[in-house]
Formats: structure tokens, sequence, C-alpha cells
């Protein structure tokens, strides 16, 4: 049985490793600008494909296994989704809201941007 503590923690530490790592090792070089707008690009396709999956009701079945899928890019912010089951599980608190923050995590690769374009 898995503990969603630990799962939680475990999702929390994907989080952190991959916005410093992948932020010190793939971004340094970048502007801050060219960053944002490659961040803006994946976050809008995490809102849209969420949206999409949402309205036509794919969450069970083939369909939501391709929504899967298609959701990779994005798998790294898992920490909000267990945050979010782990205050209902434990606290019975359910805050939709928290889930819709993954999509604003990738803008902190921002901060590891150069300050100017060269």
């Amino acid at each position: 049985m898995i503990d969603s503590r630990v799962s939680l923690l475990i999702s929390a530490g994907i989080l952190v490793a991959v916005l410093v790592l992948g932020g010190m090792l793939l971004f340094r070089k970048q502007s801050k600008k060219e960053i944002f707008i490659s961040v803006v690009v994946v976050s809008a396709y995490g809102m849209i494909l969420l949206l999409i999956q949402l309205l036509i009701g794919a969450t069970t079945g083939l369909a939501a296994v391709v929504f899967m899928y298609l959701g990779r890019p994005l798998e790294w912010t898992g920490f909000f989704s267990e945050l979010s089951f782990c205050l209902k599980e434990r606290f019975e608190i359910f805050v939709s809201a928290i889930r819709w923050l993954r999509f604003l995590v990738p803008f902190a690769f921002v901060l590891f941007g150069c300050k100017t374009d060269e």
C-alpha cells in the first residue's frame, strides 16, 4: 500500500529537482523573454488539454489513456494533484484550484534566464 504522504514527498522532490536541475542546465543561457514565451506555450497546452478532457468527459477508458499520454510534458508538476488528493483524504478538504497551480509552476524557469538578450 502506498502512503499518500510518501507519494506527496516524492512528487515534491521531483518537482524541485526538475525546476532546479532543468533551470540550471537547460535555461541558463536563454533570455528571460525566450523562457517566458516557451513557458506560456507549455502552460497553455496543459490548460487546453485539461479543458478539452473535462468538456468531453474523457476521465475513464481509452480516451483517458490518450489524454494521459498527451499530458506527459507536464507530468513533473503532479505535486499539486497529489497535494489536492492528500488534503481530501486526510482532512476532507477539497480545493480544486490547487490542481490548476500546476500550470503556473513552469513560470519558475524564468528565474533562471539571463537578464539581457545576447
